[in-house]
């Protein structure tokens, strides 16, 4: 498809205007540095603002999301004049619902308060009908899937998908391709061979080619991850060619400082995590089981907490469903920030709060934009399931506690940290570290040589070293002092609270009014650096 002829201001070789325009200054405002792209949207823009279909792999925290809504929103913007038409326009399928509700947060701020409108969230606990549905709906595989195998909704739904614009896989190995050999086996004997994005994908692939459209929906799928197996499956079930476009991370080195001309998951000898990561581990002693010792594991995850010093951290429980060395009957998400809440209370300066809350007030207040840090120690508790694909500012540091199930799994629960934003020109490191038990350990040395980063053992019975990284000029508002800067005071036990509510996601607006998307003028497009 041939793109008008744009002389106004570019990012990433794309053409900015309105609200896109007005986001890139205010970015640019705030981290008072020019803003530059990243090398995946350098890479990747223009390919997928003209209309490719792509596959978009890149270390975690490099502004994949971004190199993916402004192309693909300023082109929807154009079609939507060039081909106006009422009903879902965009799909844009995530892992969880967590990330539905950044994404939809995301989206509403690049569109701006006029357009935000647009955007809805789907959600399993209300009912949406194909008249309910906004232009850009974002949702999961399954919940689209549970209304094309109701008997009532499939054929409207159906022929809604048939005239998809676009579709957008984020975390695609994980949305697309989640289930393990072992699930899958399992899936195959219970009858359900195929993973639910795979099968919304050839429903949309069969539904196109049904009503003869002129041209394929255009798929985007990016991931830190991303392997060929998944990539190879989009182009079967989709029916068409994907451009793989790849930024390389940093080199592998080996532990004489040697590069690597092989490993990675691409064998190239390169990297997925960002640089400046410092991995240690620790393994709590080992009076009795890890399953067993839930004191024993927090109270060395409240005291590593302490000794980090960090701004703000974020905890990752991996527990498992299955009865091993971190249950999730054990340790759910719930019980472990409860816990948490109560001893780094003893501790002072901090508050502790769930991942779902937070990215609420984020997705909620995007109109207002993001302050500073705030005075008191913030500590972020979610499970891996919430985290995966989440961009949350300024997290200086990522605990992990339990037992990580894949090298996949711990890369991107690292890369929670030491990430891209407008408010730092580089990554300025973090620290991770992994409270599991000692058979683990063993697992995370291996997969420190297979994905090319140094892990370093803590004792428990010792300080861990802090956290320290350069924070960009104004950001970090300086913390109250301390009664007791020495070592971590706290009780041993508390109560376990009540779990917390159901997640959920709020929908945005209704239908959008047939305007010019862009706004009555571009003034604008007069004004700050893209001006």
């Amino acid at each position: 498809e041939e793109q008008p002829q744009h002389r106004g201001p570019t990012f990433a070789d794309v053409p900015v205007r309105g609200s896109f325009l007005e986001w890139l200054n205010t970015q640019q405002e705030r981290s008072g540095v020019a803003l530059e792209p990243t090398r995946i949207q350098e890479l990747a823009m223009r390919p997928i603002y003209e209309g490719n279909s792509a596959v978009l792999q890149s270390p975690t925290g490099t502004g994949k999301s971004l190199c993916i809504l402004l192309p693909m929103l300023t082109r929807l913007l154009e079609r939507m004049q060039q081909r106006p038409r009422a009903g879902l326009r965009m799909l844009m399928l995530v892992p969880s619902p967590v990330l539905q509700l950044q994404m939809a947060g995301w989206t509403c701020e690049l569109l701006g308060e006029r357009l935000a409108k647009m955007v809805r969230v789907l959600r399993r606990d209300v009912y949406f009908g194909t008249a309910d549905l906004a232009p850009i709906t974002i949702a999961t595989p399954r919940q689209v899937l549970d209304y094309i195998e109701d008997e009532k909704e499939s054929k409207d739904w159906r022929q809604v998908l048939g005239h998809l614009d676009m579709l957008v896989f984020d975390e695609a190995d994980r949305t697309f391709d989640p289930w393990t050999r072992r699930q899958r086996f399992v899936r195959g004997v219970l009858g359900e061979a195929k993973e639910p994005g795979q099968i919304l994908l050839e429903t949309i692939a069969a539904e196109s080619e049904r009503t003869r459209r002129r041209e394929p929906v255009q798929i985007v799928a990016a991931s830190a991850t991303i392997n060929r197996k998944t990539e190879r499956s989009l182009r079967f079930c989709a029916n068409q060619d994907f451009l793989l476009i790849r930024a390389a991370g940093q080199p592998i080195e080996t532990t004489t400082g040697a590069a690597v001309d092989d490993g990675g998951q691409y064998g190239d000898g390169t990297s997925a995590l960002p640089p400046g990561l410092v991995h240690t581990l620790r393994v709590p002693i080992e009076d009795k089981p890890f399953h067993a010792n839930y004191q024993g594991v927090l109270s060395l995850t409240a005291r590593t907490i302490y000794e980090l010093e960090s701004h703000r951290t974020l905890v990752i429980v991996c527990n498992s469903q299955k009865v091993g060395k971190c249950p999730a009957s054990v340790y759910p998400r719930s019980r472990v920030e409860s816990w948490l809440r109560s001893r780094m209370l003893e501790a002072g300066g901090y508050a502790v709060e769930g991942v779902q809350s937070v990215v609420e007030a984020s997705a909620a207040n995007w109109r207002f934009g993001g302050g500073g840090v705030s005075e008191y120690k913030q500590v972020i508790v979610g499970d891996k399931r919430e985290m995966r694909g989440l961009h949350i500012e300024n997290i200086d540091a990522v605990v992990l506690v339990g037992c990580p199930e894949s090298c996949g799994e711990y890369i991107h629960a690292a890369g929670r940290t030491s990430r891209y934003h407008f408010g730092s020109p580089k990554h300025r490191g973090g620290s991770v570290v992994t409270i599991c038990p000692d058979s683990v350990a063993h697992k995370i040395f291996s997969w420190a040589k297979l994905a090319g980063f140094k892990v370093v053992e803590e004792p428990a019975d010792e300080r861990h070293p802090r956290f320290d990284a350069t924070w960009p000029e104004g950001d970090k508002v300086p913390l109250p002092a301390q009664d007791d800067p020495g070592a971590y005071q706290g009780v041993s036990s508390d109560d376990e609270l009540e779990a917390l509510g159901p997640e959920g996601a709020p929908g945005y607006g209704d239908e959008p009014e047939g305007t010019d998307p862009y706004g009555p003028d571009d003034s604008l497009a007069a004004t700050g650096a893209f001006g």
